[in-house]
């Protein structure tokens, strides 16, 4: 892990910050890391007992409010939405290979040359020779 991070110790704080050009980040440079702190207090004036409660029982966090089922109405129009994505992205598969069997990759310059002339025609542009 260090080694990977040799890279970013070398180069400065502005170019450090490009870097997270786009990423949200919550950073407050104002924190004090100096004193290990739980829940807010410094470890230095807290008990060892609380110390101890805090590590081997973590605050919870609230539990989710359970999901209700869907009704039949909106199950199946879900399928439906469903389905019809999965008939376009079958359509879109087959032009993709049409397209490709109409127009394959040229092996040589000439056929390129063929293919553009081709494409043109079926376009409705006459060539100008």
């Amino acid at each position: 892990m260090i080694g990977l991070c040799a890279t970013t110790q070398i180069i400065s704080w502005d170019q450090e910050t490009k870097l997270w050009d786009g990423v949200p980040f919550d950073i407050n440079f104002s924190q004090d890391f100096s004193v290990a702190c739980i829940d807010g207090r410094a470890l230095t004036g807290i008990p060892m007992d609380e110390v101890f409660r805090a590590l081997l029982n973590p605050l919870s966090a609230p539990a989710l409010s359970p999901v209700l089922p869907l009704s039949f109405e909106e199950q199946e129009r879900s399928r439906m939405f469903w389905a019809d994505i999965e008939k376009q992205e079958k359509k879109e598969r087959k032009r993709k290979l049409k397209w490709k069997r109409k127009h394959p990759k040229p092996s040589s310059l000439e056929e390129a040359e063929k293919n553009f002339d081709r494409i043109l025609n079926d376009l409705g542009v006459q060539e100008n020779e």
